[in-house]
């Protein structure tokens, strides 16, 4: 629900002078482009990141594909990554829990993306950082 995040992060700084920002990992990650539309939660990506990370927790067996909308569905109306969004909770758009195709993760996706995201949110956060201390010196 990045665009209920991003007024809450706006209001924390109007309301209290603390500097906040979104931080994403810029990975290029090789998703279908419905996926990269539609998989929000318990998708593809957190799938294989779970099965990297804990596989023991993962039912594969159980997994589903539950997607929100299709790529050629009409109108600019959309969850997230559109000019016009909605809030949002799970249940609103997913009888599952899962957003997306949680039967594509794969052990082998999750240890190939885990570094790839971690480097992106690393790369993220030096940014912020630098830009926090530009910032000081100048004031």
């Amino acid at each position: 629900n990045t665009a209920v995040v991003a007024a809450t992060l706006r209001e924390v700084t109007a309301r209290y002078g603390i500097r906040t920002e979104f931080i994403t990992s810029n990975a290029q990650l090789e998703l279908s482009p419905r996926e990269r539309t539609f998989g929000y939660h318990a998708n593809e990506v957190e799938t294989a990141w779970v099965l990297a990370l804990a596989a023991k927790h993962v039912r594969i067996d159980r997994a589903v594909c539950d997607y929100f909308g299709e790529i050629t569905g009409p109108g600019e109306l959309r969850a997230e990554q559109s000019a016009a969004t909605f809030a949002w909770t799970t249940q609103d758009m997913s009888r599952t829990g899962v957003m997306g195709d949680a039967s594509a993760g794969t052990l082998e996706k999750g240890l190939l993306w885990l570094p790839q995201v971690a480097q992106g949110y690393a790369e993220s956060i030096t940014r912020l950082h630098r830009a926090l201390k530009d910032d000081s010196s100048r004031g």
